[in-house]
């Protein structure tokens, strides 16, 4: 019974530690300055293709709006299209975790010899 406890207090903390987290991440991204919308489409694009952009981006909302749709998101496992390659985060990530896992575990080889 004490371990069912133990186990409830630390879900209890987790909710809010992990809204914590999305709160710095989502307004640490807000801090980098420049808009995404023009890197995204090149030098050559025009004010209308970066205002429908922003728009799709959901960039024209108010920051709470925003955070909300983040929080929304991220809850669906949806981390989004990346900046740089337009992808989506997860295929990005999925492509890099095997060369991840063989230098952790290389690593951890080197740390325990």
């Amino acid at each position: 019974m004490r371990i069912l406890r133990y186990l409830g207090v630390r879900l209890a903390f987790l909710v809010p530690q992990l809204f914590g987290v999305a709160l710095v991440a989502f307004f640490l991204l807000k801090l980098i300055p420049g808009d995404p919308a023009p890197m995204m489409l090149g030098p050559l694009a025009t004010h209308e293709a970066v205002d429908k952009l922003r728009a799709e981006m959901g960039l024209d909302q108010p920051l709470p709006t925003q955070f909300v749709a983040y929080l929304g998101r991220l809850v669906q496992g949806d981390l989004g299209r990346s900046w740089q390659t337009t992808n989506p985060v997860l295929v990005d990530l999925a492509q890099r975790l095997p060369a991840t896992l063989e230098l952790v575990t290389l690593a951890l080889l080197i740390a325990i010899a």
